[in-house]
């Protein structure tokens, strides 16, 4: 197969470019040249090269579509989820350099609901970055 923008280049690999929208190889179908037996074009040409081609159809998906955020970072707040167990209680901990004593806690408890607990913090503006953790309290 030959590649743009240079002839006999090796394909990408990739199913998915990105210019000013998302175009996404969704199908493609590829019979080996022996299955139609045709001789149409040459890889740089248009004719016969005296080879059979191979013949396939590809689908292309173009969109403009905005693909939907896994996490959420705000300015000054940061949700964290985690998968819960009933009766189970959780407290929500974060530290950072302006806290070298250990871990502070964030919020008062929480029980556990079988599904996914979630707890915001409000960060002040200009607070040092910080890290977070989910303990379970006995």
């Amino acid at each position: 197969m030959t590649s743009y923008p240079s002839p006999n280049a090796p394909a990408a690999g990739t199913t998915r470019a990105l210019l000013d929208k998302t175009v996404d190889l969704t199908a493609y179908y590829s019979a080996a040249p022996a299955v139609f037996a045709r001789d149409r074009v040459g890889t740089h040409q248009v004719g016969a090269s005296g080879r059979n081609d191979y013949i396939g159809t590809f689908t292309l998906d173009v969109s403009s579509r905005h693909r939907q955020p896994t996490i959420q970072l705000h300015v000054t707040e940061v949700t964290l989820c985690w998968d819960s167990e009933t009766n189970r209680t959780y407290q929500v901990q974060y530290r950072s350099a302006h806290n070298p004593g250990g871990w502070m806690d964030l919020g008062a408890l929480v029980t556990g609901n079988g599904g996914t607990n979630c707890v915001a913090d409000h960060i002040p503006f200009g607070a040092p970055q910080r890290f977070y953790r989910v303990v379970e309290v006995p």
